[in-house]
């Protein structure tokens, strides 16, 4: 087997790293995109689960695509629909953990916007203090704001029957909970037909809320606070973006650690998220399949 270093053509004074990594890492091969600053190519739109099933988005180029078909995936493939998000990646939706006495051995962590809602529906009150001082002023606070709103009008919001008649907010949250929910579907599809053994593969799900653009033909969207599930994950212990919301961080420390994994919050607001992007979207690890 040989490494593969993906030539994005990214730039940013990144044009000499993939010789130089081919210099160090002399059984790889290097794979020009020709196809300057094509985001659905970078690597937060490709990823591999424990059982070697590559999941990527429905955005990833033609040149991709058929790069890895020509390499055994062609049949190992997943493809999430993820033209909704302004980043346009599947570490925004998905990411994976090991379970190394499970019979799937990973899990699926997943964005859930409907388990956000019911976590914010049990605050008795939202305020400033629950989130760290240095963003207690700020755009950050706006958000608390706009949570304390939310929280008056969701209860009633859900309860209507014409979706038309829903809030904004509300709508973003039931519509990306169902576009990630079927692309969930589809990957728990594939990892069971290539591991028989593994009828029923666990689903983590994890606080995350989202902003769009048009909520009723969804796109634009992006997640509001950092999203945990844009995760590095290193063997059991899990780099993980800080949703910087206490109900939030208490809830994912604690579903992520009953999951047998150390959990490490780290926050990225200021240097990736605001830039739209998470822990996965700057990090790489290698691994042994």
């Amino acid at each position: 087997p040989k490494l593969l270093i993906i030539d994005t053509n990214r730039g940013r004074d990144t044009k000499e790293i993939p010789q130089e990594l081919h210099n160090i890492w002399k059984e790889s091969v290097v794979l020009n995109l020709q196809n300057p600053g094509n985001k659905s190519d970078y690597g937060g739109n490709i990823e591999v689960t424990a059982n070697d099933v590559l999941y990527t988005g429905s955005n990833l180029s033609a040149t991709m695509r058929n790069f890895f078909s020509s390499k055994g995936y062609a049949d190992k493939m997943v493809v999430m629909k993820n033209d909704w998000l302004v980043a346009g990646h599947v570490d925004e939706q998905v990411s994976m953990v090991n379970l190394p006495n499970d019979r799937c051995g990973m899990a699926i962590v997943k964005a859930d916007p409907l388990l956000a809602i019911s976590i914010i529906k049990k605050q008795s009150m939202i305020s400033s203090k629950q989130l760290p001082q240095r963003y207690q002023a700020g755009s950050t606070l706006d958000f608390v704001m706009l949570l304390q709103q939310f929280v008056r009008s969701s209860t009633k919001d859900l309860q209507k029957q014409n979706p038309r008649e829903l809030s904004p907010l509300v709508v973003a949250q039931l519509e990306s909970a169902k576009m990630i929910d079927a692309n969930v579907a589809l990957l728990k599809q594939k990892i069971m037909e290539k591991t028989p053994a593994c009828k029923k593969i666990k689903v983590i799900s994890l606080p995350v809320l989202f902003q769009c653009e048009d909520v009723h033909v969804l796109q634009g969207c992006v997640s509001v606070l950092p999203n945990s599930v844009n995760m590095s994950v290193l063997e059991q212990h899990l780099i993980v973006p800080d949703p910087l919301f206490a109900p939030f961080q208490k809830y994912t420390k604690k579903a992520l650690q009953a999951a047998k994994q150390k959990v490490h919050l780290l926050d990225d607001n200021d240097c990736y998220h605001e830039n739209l992007g998470d822990i996965h979207c700057g990090t790489n690890e290698l691994r042994t399949l």
